[in-house]
């Protein structure tokens, strides 16, 4: 067999193959092969060698093809009918390319034929023959494949166009039957729908005939009801008509005994207004006897230079008694206030206690009612300083102690005068007056005293004081007992020193600034008694009384008390060198009167307490 069949062979191969192998790999290997064929005769053995390559490389293609095409084959006997329309196509697009791949093969058999003959060429022919022959066994077999499915998947076609006419016929018979069972359903339906129908009338009819029957008896009950309520009211009936003949009785019996008690009321009125006057001229009786003998005694005892005259209040002054920082509490302190206001008992509608206390001003008023005198004037220093400095207004006017810290989550350790609240490293301890009011709240951290605050008896912060290291005062505010529970002063310390008390106005500012406690007094002082008709009466052996004689603004008279003041005190010299000022004195024990009475140079109104 020459070159020229064997490659005509080849070429029968390629065409019943129809695969996807005529790819541009192959026509690029066609290329080459012209390309080599350019050589010419020289080169002849190379182009020969380089043709065997390509021919061995394009078996192996095509033996590649032979395997894609029996997966065709397989799939098409599968019944996928969709991939023999795709192997149509492409043998179509494969054929296309097999005509230009005979042309090109045309060519090179041209080219080979003109070559010398060799015995390698020979061999290799001899090759190529039985390669044809093999090729085209499995050609023929392909083709009778080929046949055989074509023939199968004609029938599998007629078999599906049957499947599909029966599938038709029977989505209409479904189509039916689906509306048959429709109309089952709503039979059904309405058949449950009339059932339950039944039901319920048949138990409405039950209820009927149980309402029937309940409502015979209730109204058996009621006729018996309103018989008995009949009766019943047939009894309150007699019965209101009796009380009201006792009521009207029981007012006549009242009215008479309210006219007796009213009758013994006045008189024991009358008999109280007699007691008072008699107490009251009883003890100016004896006032004025012990005036008269102390008078004899001076008489007796001393020439006319040494006599003193008595202290006399006069209801044209306006006297001003400071008692400090007196509590409402301090009974003791009180009683003898009390008896040095007794000196004032023909001017007390004149007197005013004042005080520089931190505490309501209606605490007092209990304390400053004194039997046989009335009651006293009380004016504070804090509680005027409220009703001149609006102060700055804090948030929260209320101090409700005990809910708040158990909302914030303290626990109560300690019950009675002094409870204490723990939370983590922090403590609360609360003292409380014998009202059960809280007096005092002391804060810790870490058992390290850090705030106090002053509460009045309504449980209000009227004062808080900051404290730092345990016993450093640190800071104080003081604020309005009014609904803003503004802070209207503050004082400020470095050391436990006070450095600065300041007067705040709405806006936090400083109105007025005092460097000490006796500074800010003596501007009080100035407010309350302001002309030279009004005297205050102060202790004389404190230094507040040095300070007063030291203000030169001040026009008020000064009125000193003293205790257990011996004749060798400096005082005696205060008291004559101040005769402007000091016009009388009050002496609070038999010692003290003596030493004034003696030690002093001019004449004065000086008085013994209680004498």
């Amino acid at each position: 067999m020459d070159l020229k069949s064997s490659i005509g062979g080849n070429r029968e191969v390629l065409n019943d193959a129809q695969s996807d192998t005529i790819t541009p790999d192959v026509i690029n290997q066609i290329n080459e092969i012209k390309l080599a064929s350019s050589y010419g005769t020289s080169n002849n053995n190379e182009s020969l060698q380089f043709v065997d390559n390509r021919v061995a490389q394009a078996k192996r293609r095509v033996h590649r093809a032979l395997i894609l095409f029996d997966q065709m084959l397989m799939a098409l006997k599968s019944g996928q009918l969709k991939q023999l329309e795709l192997l149509d196509s492409e043998r179509k697009r494969t054929q296309m390319q097999l005509e230009g791949l005979n042309q090109e093969l045309d060519k090179i058999t041209v080219f080979l034929e003109q070559q010398p003959d060799s015995v390698s060429t020979q061999n290799k022919l001899a090759a190529l023959d039985a390669e044809e022959a093999r090729l085209k066994l499995e050609q023929s077999a392909n083709r009778q494949t080929t046949n055989l499915l074509t023939r199968q998947s004609a029938k599998y076609q007629e078999r599906l166009d049957q499947n599909a006419h029966y599938l038709s016929r029977n989505k209409a018979r479904r189509q039916v039957l689906i509306d048959h069972m429709r109309a089952l359903k709503e039979e059904d339906n309405l058949l449950s729908a009339i059932d339950q129908s039944a039901r319920e009338a048949n138990a409405l009819q039950y209820l009927r005939e149980k309402i029937e029957t309940e409502d015979q008896v209730v109204r058996s009950l009621q006729t018996k009801v309103q018989a008995k309520l009949e009766d019943r009211h047939k009894q309150a009936d007699e019965l209101d008509r009796r009380l009201h003949a006792i009521s009207e009785q029981r007012n006549g019996l009242t009215d008479k005994a309210n006219h007796e008690r009213s009758e013994v009321s006045e008189q024991q009125e009358r008999q109280q207004k007699l007691t008072t006057q008699r107490r009251q001229v009883s003890v100016r009786l004896q006032q004025i006897q012990r005036v008269i003998d102390r008078r004899q005694r001076e008489l007796t005892q001393y020439d006319e230079k040494n006599l003193m005259p008595a202290f006399i209040p006069d209801d044209r002054r306006r006297y001003f008694l400071y008692a400090g920082t007196l509590s409402p509490n301090d009974d003791e302190v009180f009683d003898g206030l009390k008896d040095l206001a007794g000196l004032f008992r023909g001017v007390i509608p004149n007197l005013n206690i004042l005080t520089s206390t931190v505490a309501d001003a209606e605490d007092f008023h209990p304390v400053l009612s004194v039997p046989d005198i009335g009651h006293i004037a009380h004016q504070d220093l804090y509680n005027d300083l409220a009703l001149n400095f609006k102060g700055r207004q804090l948030t929260g006017t209320s101090y409700a102690l005990n809910n708040r810290l158990f909302s914030e989550g303290w626990t109560q350790s300690g019950y009675g005068m002094v409870d204490t609240w723990i939370n983590n490293d922090l403590k609360i301890t609360v003292s409380h007056r014998e009202d059960g009011s809280v007096k005092q709240v002391n804060y810790f951290d870490h058992n390290t005293l850090i705030k106090i605050d002053v509460m009045n008896t309504n449980n209000n912060v009227i004062a808080t004081q900051y404290v730092e290291d345990g016993n450093n005062v640190r800071y104080e505010e003081f604020y309005r007992l009014d609904r803003t529970h503004a802070v209207m002063m503050t004082k400020e310390y470095r050391d436990n020193r006070l450095q600065l008390i300041g007067l705040r106005d709405d806006k936090n500012a400083l109105a007025n600034a005092f460097k000490s406690d006796v500074e800010l007094l003596l501007w009080w002082f100035r407010r309350r008694a302001a002309t030279a008709n009004d005297a205050l009466v102060v202790d004389g052996q404190s230094p507040l009384f040095q300070a007063m004689l030291g203000d030169k603004e001040a026009e008020y008279q000064i009125i000193p008390t003293f205790y257990r003041l011996e004749a060798n005190d400096d005082l005696v010299d205060v008291v004559n060198r101040y005769q402007n000022r000091i016009h009388d004195v009050i002496a609070l024990d038999d010692l003290s009167f003596e030493t004034l009475l003696t030690g002093i140079t001019h004449q004065i109104g000086l008085q013994l307490l209680n004498s």
